[in-house]
């Protein structure tokens, strides 16, 4: 009695394992995927809830992969083989919060060891310098403002002037002029304008680029308003 029993029940297990593997590959009914979602599965709010958790994991590890690979790509400008990194310092990563005409903040103050003359830049060019610094919040001339100027060389001549913002435009204001309008005009464009280097200011740090040597203006390849994430710098 009890050897029929056990092939009984042997023949009743090999036709429950034959008939679940057929169904799931035939996409039939399934015993064990309905016990399974009746002991496992919790019940739809639940479920709501795990999709919603998921969803903004997942949400939330993309946007700090794409932040991430953002601020990856400000290190391209130090890449830069003008730039001594030796004499530079990477003050603080910040985040562009509020744009004006001639000024924009930064989300990073003195307590993240921001001073007043550091300098702003994106991953391709200089945008501004700090002119104001408090406690988690800086606020920055932008480059392309009234009375904006600094120290500058153009890579191709080693000429040095002034980048200055004059009638609406980021001019090249060579100190020698007479010198300067002799040997350019052998040079081949466009001509790389970058920082000279003095106080604070790191030396090398692009500026922008000149593309018409009668005027001198200086075009930015990246501006403000196509700036968010920022490398705060300082000489030392």
């Amino acid at each position: 009695m009890k050897k029929i029993n056990i092939n009984i029940f042997c023949f009743l297990l090999i036709f429950f394992l034959t008939y679940e593997i057929l169904a799931l590959k035939l996409n039939y009914f399934s015993f064990t995927l309905y016990l399974f979602s009746i002991l496992f599965i919790s019940n739809d709010s639940q479920n709501d809830k795990l999709i919603n958790s998921i969803n903004f994991n997942y949400n939330k590890i993309l946007n700090e992969l794409l932040y991430n690979n953002d601020l990856l790509k400000l290190a391209n400008i130090l890449k830069n083989s003008d730039i001594n990194v030796n004499n530079l310092k990477i003050v603080a990563l910040g985040d562009i919060i509020q744009k004006e005409n001639e000024y924009f903040y930064i989300n990073k103050g003195y307590e993240s060891g921001v001073k007043i003359k550091d300098i702003v830049v994106n991953e391709d060019n200089l945008i501004g310098i700090i002119i104001q610094v408090y406690p988690k919040l800086s606020k920055a001339k932008y480059i392309l403002s009234s009375d904006f100027q600094i120290i500058s060389i153009i890579k191709e001549t080693s000429w040095v002037g002034l980048s200055k913002y004059l009638n609406n435009n980021l001019v090249f204001v060579p100190i020698d002029i007479y010198s300067f309008e002799k040997r350019i005009i052998n040079i081949n464009k466009p001509y790389s304008v970058l920082t000279y280097g003095y106080y604070s200011i790191p030396t090398g740090i692009p500026i922008g680029y000149i593309y018409d040597n009668n005027s001198l203006n200086i075009t930015l390849k990246k501006d403000l308003k196509n700036s968010f994430h920022t490398l705060i710098l300082r000489r030392i």
